[in-house]
């Protein structure tokens, strides 16, 4: 598990003018110290959708983007389709979405659990992507 940016309010950056995302990475990266203690050097931009533009700014703000090859679905599945998507789909090097949320949270705590077991069992381990 590793902690990121995401953008404070969750909006498409192709549409944002650079004054506002800064803002948007500086109020939660505050945030992030604030609760975590430290601040991240990584960026998931909302839905994976970004322009050229983003390149420069996270660069001066010392944040490298990191895309993903699966999203979990945890918000919107049950755990049955989320374990079964997961354990059918999922390779070696694969950088996984979850989502750390209350709606999320029951979900999770089986789906992960489950999940981990799946990839003991293959022999596989976990790392971070920075």
């Amino acid at each position: 598990h590793q902690i990121g940016s995401h953008s404070f309010y969750h909006l498409p950056l192709f549409g944002l003018k650079r004054r506002s995302l800064l803002r948007q990475i500086e109020v939660t990266d505050r945030l992030i110290l604030k609760y975590v203690n430290r601040l991240s050097n990584l960026f998931r931009p909302p839905y994976g959708i970004f322009n050229p533009k983003v390149f420069p700014l996270l660069q001066s703000t010392a944040k490298r983007m990191v895309l993903w090859s699966i999203i979990a679905n945890d918000f919107k599945w049950g755990e049955d389709r989320i374990l079964d998507r997961l354990t059918t789909a999922v390779q070696p090097g694969d950088v996984i979405v979850f989502h750390d949320s209350p709606q999320t949270e029951k979900v999770l705590m089986k789906v992960l659990t489950e999940f981990i077991e799946h990839c003991n069992g293959r022999g596989w381990g976990f790392g971070v992507v920075g």
